[in-house]
């Protein structure tokens, strides 16, 4: 296991997830995957340990694929003033 690597990939799935551009999509991860305010200034010391362990990574993974899917039918992508759809 290489903690750095799944801490990187769970900073970018966090930032990926909050520019979702509809809060009931994004509700789902706040429940079930990183609550708000766990994580403000995306920095690796602010991803707890638990979500590297392998299986809360699978199912933050799993989550985080449901919720991209939902947003392709059902949302968009806002990032630094520019939506994609």
């Amino acid at each position: 296991m290489n903690k750095n690597t799944r801490k990187d990939t769970i900073l970018a799935m966090e930032r990926l997830v909050r520019s979702i551009n509809n809060e009931e999509i994004i509700e789902s991860w706040l429940m079930c995957g990183i609550p708000d305010g766990d994580i403000r200034n995306y920095t690796k010391d602010e991803v707890d340990d638990y979500f590297t362990e392998d299986e809360n990574l699978k199912d933050l993974i799993t989550l985080f694929l449901k919720l991209m899917t939902k947003a392709n039918k059902n949302g968009s992508l806002y990032i630094d003033g520019i939506t994609g759809e």
